[in-house]
């Protein structure tokens, strides 16, 4: 497709293929078609927006950047007259005006002509169409990187559908390599753009159609992105901007959004102009997916459950204080993401670190408090930290009272979640000689020494919650009786001739026995005979009663059902629409060549053998 766009000037257009001049002599630049411009893009070594428009990039200034810095146009490119500008601003220049006008047709003559043009290329299609989309909504504008309070599928809801199915359709075609490398080449892309003061809307509305498709596309490289973010922070709109690309990942997979919010948008979270977007897009990642945290794994690690620890409570940590209170109602989930799903290499590893953040104070702060849980709960799970605990205790001499002190506070509680008390007394003892080899002037050494007798004086006899001695006896002897009759039944042959029988009969228990078994069968045949009579007038009592709920609920199931079809109609419709394409791609896909050809070399390799594993079993028969 050849497409014809035009530059604004207070002249009045003319034909697409005339080039006017000016009066003063300057010329300016006509409308060239896009069939001049590179025939394939090299999309993100400049930017995209340059690889499209190499030709005609002097036509037009670029807008002003979203960071309030403007770029500077070359002497060679002319400013519109104020003429120009009246008639820019009495135009709707607006993404929603702007973005349903686009041509499906024109992007799906676009797509069959860049199919033509490099046919093996399928990243080259997508990239192209990623630039057309990019170029057609130059012109706007980025006044709201993030699209706050939007839809989570603005901006790609805006354009018609004819435009978003031929993105996908180019999607598609990509290998999941392919779009891996189209998704670092856009995030590059954004970032040369924005600094050039150009709208990535375009780039906004192919990432987000992309990642729907594939969300963990987004969680790939997050180290490389991480590092692209921290050094772009000093310009807000392209890392909210690049936030907000990677995170549409996680709008369809809680999996993905978590690991882009840890290892993205919260190394950044102590930056003022970025924390508000970071802390929203956490409350709805998990308000959307509230029912599937239980099913995500361990994608936080403990270097970011701290930072994650001391955003939250930490008084020296940059964070507003209304942001800090969303972040303290997030954080139980953000704990048991963390803390619940760790392994006991990594309890170890982390034990020091709530050590090193504890207070020498007896106030119980609420980030004393939480230090302590977590510190309590370390050591329940994962009893090799008493070790790490005793090689560092040196350290820690002061946080370690602090330590003790809660664990003797709280020792049932502590016990009853499974506290190993041969542990905690092997620590203590570990504590109490290390002490005697201090001096008094050692820091913490006093109330050391008084936590550890805290656990000679009240919590070893609480410990020691053993079997009694009658009970003990108890079951001796019915251990030991139950072995004698067992000898006796086994040397007489049976029961009826042992001599356990006979004392049972000469003591007068047999009858006794024989007595009770026979009152018990006479009570059995009452009871069956009283079930035969009345179950079944139970039963059509049960009816008539129930029989209308029954209907009641039969209607409703039925107009439910009705309901759910009419709803899901849109849905059906376009699975019949998409699923025939979706098989035919499958069927054609060449995956089923190679495994074809790899069972024909399987079965001429096999053959031989089964062959004679036939005449071998037809000589046995």
């Amino acid at each position: 497709m050849s497409e014809n766009w035009v530059t604004v000037s207070s002249k009045s257009i003319k034909k697409p293929s005339q080039v006017q001049k000016k009066q003063n002599g300057s010329a300016s630049v006509g409308k060239p078609t896009y069939s001049d411009a590179p025939k394939a893009p090299v999309f993100g070594e400049k930017s995209q927006f340059d690889a499209l428009t190499v030709v005609n990039k002097k036509s037009r200034p670029p807008t002003p950047k979203a960071d309030g810095d403007v770029a500077k146009p070359k002497s060679s490119i002319p400013r519109p007259s104020k003429k120009d500008g009246a008639k820019k601003s009495g135009a709707k220049h607006t993404l929603e005006a702007v973005a349903p006008t686009l041509s499906g047709q024109q992007f799906e003559e676009l797509y069959q002509k860049n199919r033509e043009l490099f046919p093996d290329n399928p990243l080259t299609w997508l990239k192209d169409l990623t630039g057309n989309l990019n170029l057609k909504l130059d012109q706007l504008g980025q006044a709201n990187p993030v699209f706050s309070g939007q839809p989570e599928d603005y901006p790609s809801c805006l354009i018609k559908p004819e435009v978003k199915k031929v993105l996908n359709k180019s999607i598609r075609d990509c290998s999941f390599d392919m779009l891996q490398v189209f998704v670092e080449q856009l995030i590059q892309s954004i970032t040369t753009d924005m600094s050039k003061g150009f709208s990535v809307y375009g780039s906004q509305i192919v990432a987000q159609i992309l990642l729907k498709y594939k969300p963990q596309l987004s969680a790939l490289q997050t180290k490389k992105f991480q590092e692209l973010v921290i050094a772009n922070k000093n310009f807000p709109a392209k890392c909210q901007t690049i936030m907000w690309v990677l995170g549409q990942g996680g709008v369809h997979n809680l999996d993905v959004g978590l690991k882009v919010w840890s290892a993205v948008m919260l190394p950044v979270i102590e930056v003022k102009a970025l924390a508000p977007y970071a802390v929203e897009y956490l409350t709805k990642l998990l308000k959307k997916h509230a029912d599937g945290v239980d099913k995500v794994g361990s994608v936080i690690d403990m270097q970011q459950y701290f930072l994650v620890f001391d955003a939250t409570f930490a008084d020296n940590f940059s964070l507003h204080a209304s942001l800090r209170k969303v972040m303290r109602a997030h954080y139980p989930t953000l704990k048991k993401l963390t803390v619940g799903k760790m392994s006991g290499n990594a309890f170890q590893k982390s034990f020091p670190s709530f050590l090193a953040r504890l207070k020498s104070t007896s106030a119980q702060t609420d980030i004393q408090k939480e230090l302590l849980e977590d510190a309590a709960l370390t050591l329940v799970s994962e009893p090799q930290c008493f070790h790490v605990w005793q090689k560092v205790y040196p350290e820690y001499v002061v946080q370690s009272s602090v330590l003790l002190n809660h664990l003797a506070d709280n020792w049932q509680e502590n016990c009853s979640r499974g506290l190993d008390y041969k542990l905690v007394k092997e620590t203590v003892n570990s504590f109490k000689e290390k002490n005697r080899s201090y001096s008094n002037k050692t820091v913490g050494l006093e109330a050391s020494t008084s936590a550890c007798l805290r656990f000679d004086e009240v919590q070893i006899p609480a410990a020691r919650s053993s079997m009694s001695l009658s009970q003990s006896i108890l079951i001796v002897i019915f251990l030991a009786v139950l072995s004698l009759v067992a000898f006796d039944v086994h040397q007489n042959g049976g029961f009826k001739g042992s001599t356990s029988r006979k004392l049972l009969k000469d003591s007068g228990i047999d009858v006794i026995v024989a007595n009770l078994f026979s009152h018990l069968s006479s009570t059995f045949t009452i009871i069956k005979k009283f079930l035969i009579k009345n179950v079944p007038i139970w039963i059509e009592t049960t009816v008539v009663y129930v029989e209308p709920a029954l209907d009641f609920i039969w209607n409703y199931a039925v107009a439910g059902v009705k309901y759910l079809l009419a709803v899901s109609k849109p849905l059906r419709m376009w699975l019949a629409e998409n699923v025939p394409y979706f098989i035919d791609w499958l069927i054609m896909h060449p995956v089923w060549t190679i495994l074809y050809n790899y069972l024909v070399d399987i079965w001429s390799l096999i053959e031989p053998y089964l062959q004679t594993v036939q005449e071998k079993v037809q000589q046995m028969f």
